[in-house]
């Protein structure tokens, strides 16, 4: 378990593109935390898509100073299609798509918070 006193909310999502097969997948890419967990992108192997897992539970208590004090508890990730855990980490490193194993190219970026730009790369 681990206490952190402040998370930062804010995280970029990213839409990540195979011209190959034409598929398209919006998540961070990266592990990121916010007041509810520690999400990671994962590749659901019944599914064949690409989802942000929760893989830790956040809860929170207020100190008497009026600040949140968060403890992060582990928990298995499942598909937010169809709840299953047959899941593995995705390689965002590598990109590799979830549906024909070619490489995937980022084609957007959304910054999520208060500021929201789109950004189109290709």
């Amino acid at each position: 378990m681990e206490t952190n006193p402040y998370i930062a909310a804010k995280f970029v999502y990213k839409t990540y593109t195979c011209f190959s097969c034409n598929y398209k997948a919006d998540v961070p890419g990266e592990i990121h935390k916010n007041y509810h967990g520690t999400y990671q992108a994962h590749v659901c192997l019944n599914c064949r898509i690409l989802v942000d897992c929760c893989i830790e539970d956040a809860s929170h208590i207020t100190t008497l100073e009026n600040e949140f004090e968060f403890t992060f508890t582990p928990c298995e990730p499942h598909c937010l299609n169809c709840d299953d855990s047959n899941l593995i980490e995705w390689n965002v490193e590598m990109c590799k798509c979830p549906k024909c194993e070619n490489k995937m190219t980022i084609t957007r970026l959304e910054h999520d918070g208060y500021n929201t730009s789109k950004i189109k790369i290709i």
